[in-house]
């Protein structure tokens, strides 16, 4: 079983890259780096000058540790986890989130009440407005929204409820 805090995709490129440069620096840090990479079963038997020489160690690596260190098979599954858990999630457009909520019930009626777009990321469900949308360039699907009954989370229709989810992870990827 896995063990992940919310996360951002790029957070994680990025703490690859910079665990393979440490590997490869020969920082202090070498021998604690060189054993997080020996969890990977092709490299566990390799000398260690042969790995932090860098000469059978590539980034697919240290993604490889990352995902391992968290409980995934392999970067795919994890990368494939952090987008569906992230891919409607802004910083930058959180000052549109109208409300946040831990329980679907209470999201729903406030929902209900308030109108706007039903959306959930990792624990998180949030109540928000056309701008959020726009700002995940989301906007464009409103056949879908409707279809959906501008609920993310227990969507009317699954099909359009599909339609939507490729469309947001996309995006995603586009970061």
């Amino acid at each position: 079983m896995h063990n992940l805090k919310p996360v951002r995709l790029n957070e994680l490129k990025l703490e690859a890259t910079f665990l393979l440069k440490d590997l490869k620096n020969n920082s202090r840090q070498t021998s604690e780096t060189l054993s997080r990479f020996k969890v990977i079963p092709s490299l566990f038997n390799k000398a260690d000058t042969l790995i932090t020489q860098g000469k059978h160690v590539k980034l697919k690596h240290a993604y490889q540790v990352l995902a391992l260190e968290r409980g995934f098979k392999n970067w795919s599954d994890l990368k494939h986890f952090v987008v569906e858990k992230d891919c409607l999630y802004r910083p930058h457009l959180v000052p549109y989130v109208h409300s946040w909520f831990k329980q679907y019930q209470s999201a729903m009626e406030y929902h209900q009440k308030h109108g706007g777009y039903l959306l959930a990321f990792w624990g998180d469900i949030i109540v928000c407005g056309e701008e959020y949308i726009k700002g995940l360039e989301l906007d464009v699907c409103q056949a879908e929204w409707q279809a959906v009954a501008y609920d993310w989370v227990r969507p009317m229709d699954q099909m359009a409820w599909q339609v939507l989810s490729e469309k947001a992870k996309s995006n995603y990827l586009k970061l």
